[in-house]
């Protein structure tokens, strides 16, 4: 949408002709939607949405099932794929007001949890680490960790999240001269400094930890997935008590007097 403003905002007389020609296409390609749009459906004609395939009981997902049923976590839905992608199907009904999902706590990753580490402990001893930072750092230890709490979790996740943070040039440089373009080289941008005023940092765990960590998990491409992990699909929370902390993975929520998450 901002390229297509941009093209007629900048249309001159003598590009009368070329702007007539970009609104038709625009009018041939939206007009096979707008009676589904009109029925409340966004199902494009003669095409039938893939059906939710669940994974099998020997995958990284079926493993993270049976981990979060024994940390208490409550659910009417599971990762599924839809064709070539990725999300979460029903498993029941659902019913207006049904809960969809409950979260013990103790299973949530964020600051005070992973202050409960060792890892955690050791990341906190650090001199001017900011708390976006160190989650980011611990997540690149501890998802290769097998004996982390969550390694069942981490063992879910996509090798690969495709963000912009992680675009190519390439990629990038076919979205110039729109906002996504923009946007997407300042993260980049932001995310590489951030990165090499770490790596200090990054070198005096390794050396302080040889038998611990190894340097392959601090590479550039892991920073980079742990980032996208926060900073795409982390939410900050209020708690019923006025302090905020960082949830993965899930949608806005708020805690009982309990501790538990209800959506």
């Amino acid at each position: 949408m901002s390229w297509l403003l941009q093209q007629i905002a900048s249309c001159s007389e003598d590009r009368t002709a070329e702007l007539e020609q970009l609104q038709a296409s625009l009018i041939d390609h939206c007009k096979p939607l707008w009676p589904e749009f009109a029925n409340g459906d966004t199902v494009i004609t003669g095409q039938k949405p893939p059906q939710a395939e669940f994974p099998g009981d020997d995958s990284p997902a079926a493993e993270f099932h049976a981990w979060a049923a024994q940390y208490g976590v409550c659910s009417a839905i599971q990762i599924a794929s839809f064709g070539g992608l990725r999300g979460c199907a029903a498993v029941r009904d659902i019913s207006p007001g049904d809960l969809i999902l409950s979260i013990p706590q103790s299973a949530l990753i964020y600051d005070d949890t992973v202050k409960q580490t060792d890892l955690g402990r050791m990341l906190m001893a650090l001199p001017g680490l900011s708390m976006d930072n160190l989650l980011i750092i611990f997540t690149m230890c501890d998802r290769f960790d097998p004996d982390s709490a969550w390694a069942p979790f981490w063992r879910s996740l996509p090798d690969a999240f495709f963000t912009g943070l992680s675009f190519p040039p390439d990629l990038v440089g076919v979205l110039e001269g729109s906002a996504a373009c923009l946007e997407m080289r300042r993260g980049q941008a932001h995310l590489r400094a951030q990165f090499e005023a770490t790596r200090p940092l990054l070198d005096i765990l390794l050396q302080a930890y040889p038998q611990y960590l190894e340097r392959s998990w601090f590479e550039y491409d892991k920073y980079v997935w742990a980032a996208e992990l926060w900073y795409s699909y982390a939410f900050e929370v209020r708690k019923t008590n006025g302090s905020n902390y960082y949830l993965l993975f899930l949608p806005p929520v708020s805690l009982d007097g309990s501790g538990t998450c209800w959506f």
